[in-house]
């Protein structure tokens, strides 16, 4: 109410207004009443203002980090009983306003599955496993600004059996305590898993017939939490034994089988670490038969398992069996050959050959000797070295060569002349090719005949030169 007003007087009034959670928009109306010095009420128009509500906006992150473990904050972890975690509840106004009171929540996990140890900064009160900051009002957080609580504590005995173990976070803004702008807070959730998860891989290999020396190999990564009591086995096959850890295993198991063990083998490992990808178990064999028995078999299967404990002592063997095949490497010169294979020869003439001796095996050919028969149609028999260098020995109709290694995918090829006795009844040429272990075992041989078919002549006489009509005579 204002007091009597000269013409031409303008009048300003300033006022202050607060907006509530009711709304994004408002309105503000001005309207004036006066008289004349007649008493005479005089007419004003209605003014108003709409105004524009800018709220602020939050936004809230929940990550955890396994502080035992030294890890980094992520939205789920894995963990063990007994870690230490430290929970995070960010809470960062996004909006253009800013928050005159914010209130902020934490759902932690049953006290049975993690046991509270810590909090920051301190709480205004605790419901349960519900933890509460700023119930009383007056906490700020400026646009493009950020807030941060920390919750640490310990993974409890009970976690194992609500693994996942979920913890959420949540905040809302008001205008004041009674009066929140949201019924619903901007919440977000992060976890914890106590579950191992691995895989099981056996590595197909490969093993020399000679001895079934070399090195088998396990993979098993876990790409989960920490696991306990880990035991794996292995139906190792007949023919091999154990001969102890190989290069390049990691992590070392704490207990393995004795060397020379047959069947089924075992080896233990009291820990391992969560999300490990790398678990490798090297070990050697070898063949178990007498070193002077070849193994018979062409391939072997092997049978890998797992189990494991997770760090609550439940026992897991969820872990499917992994089987891999074992190949016997040996060579093969069964295509041994003499070239040409045949040929026609004639009397007191000189005639060459070749020998070859490919191995298409997938292992050398060990102690390869090569000998080479003429039968008695041939004489001044010579030869050459070998492609290996190998120096013949010439016996009569006999040539040695004792090549010693052929390596796979190679062939070994040599030449030796002789010349053709006339008259004889066998001219052929036999080539037999041996090769052993240098135990004796796994013997292999191959031949191979060229023949050689001497020039044929014919001559015809007749008993008389001349003859009368009537008398006899012949040919021959």
């Amino acid at each position: 109410i204002l007091a009597v007003r000269q013409a031409e007087d303008e009048i300003h009034i300033s006022f202050q207004v607060q907006t509530g959670c009711d709304g994004t928009a408002a309105e503000v109306h001005s309207f004036g009443t006066a008289t004349d010095v007649c008493d005479v009420p005089l007419s004003f128009a209605e003014s108003s203002k709409s105004l524009v509500v800018d709220a602020p906006e939050l936004v809230v992150q929940k990550q955890v980090k396994n502080a035992t473990e030294g890890g980094s904050f992520a939205n789920s972890v894995f963990a063990g009983v007994g870690d230490q975690l430290v929970w995070q509840v960010q809470v960062k106004n996004v909006g253009n306003q800013r928050v005159t009171n914010l209130f902020v929540n934490d759902t932690m996990p049953d006290a049975s599955a993690f046991t509270l140890s810590a909090v920051s900064p301190i709480t205004s009160s605790q419901a349960g496993t519900t933890l509460n900051w700023h119930e009383a009002g007056g906490q700020t957080l400026d646009p493009n600004n950020t807030m941060t609580y920390l919750i640490t504590g310990t993974v409890a005995s009970n976690a194992c059996t609500a693994s996942p173990v979920v913890n959420e976070g949540g905040a809302v803004f008001g205008c004041s305590v009674g009066d929140l702008c949201s019924a619903t807070p901007v919440t977000s959730t992060a976890t914890f898993n106590t579950k191992p998860n691995f895989s099981l891989n056996a590595v197909n290999k490969s093993l020399p017939q000679c001895t079934g020396v070399g090195v088998l190999e396990i993979r098993f990564p876990n790409s989960g939490a920490r696991a306990d009591n880990v035991v794996i086995t292995y139906t190792l096959p007949a023919d091999l034994k154990y001969m102890g850890l190989a290069t390049g295993t990691n992590p070392t198991p704490d207990s393995e089988p004795a060397l020379g063990a047959t069947g089924t083998l075992t080896w233990t490992y009291s820990s391992i670490g969560s999300e490990t990808l790398t678990n490798t178990l090297k070990f050697n064999v070898a063949k178990s038969v007498a070193d002077n028995v070849c193994m018979a078999n062409n391939t072997l299967n092997g049978t890998a398992s797992l189990s494991y404990q997770d760090t609550c002592s439940t026992t897991y063997s969820d872990v499917t069996s992994n089987s891999n095949t074992i190949s016997i490497r040996r060579p093969n010169i069964s295509g041994t050959g003499l070239s040409p294979t045949s040929q026609t020869i004639e009397a007191g003439k000189r005639y060459t050959w070749t020998v070859s001796v490919p191995n298409t095996g997938n292992d050398p050919a060990y102690n390869l000797v090569v000998t080479q028969t003429l039968e008695s149609g041939w004489q001044n028999v010579t030869a050459q070295n070998g492609s290996d260098g190998s120096v013949p020995v010439v016996s009569g109709n006999t040539i040695t060569w004792t090549v010693g290694t052929l390596n796979k995918n190679s062939t070994w090829t040599a030449t030796f002349s002789a010349d053709v006795v006339a008259g004889a009844s066998n001219y052929r040429t036999t080539v037999n090719v041996h090769s052993e272990c240098a135990n004796g075992s796994c013997g292999q041989d191959a031949s191979a005949i060229a023949y050689s078919t001497p020039l044929q002549s014919f001559q015809k006489s007749i008993s008389k030169a001349t003859d009368s009509v009537g008398e006899p005579f012949s040919y021959t």
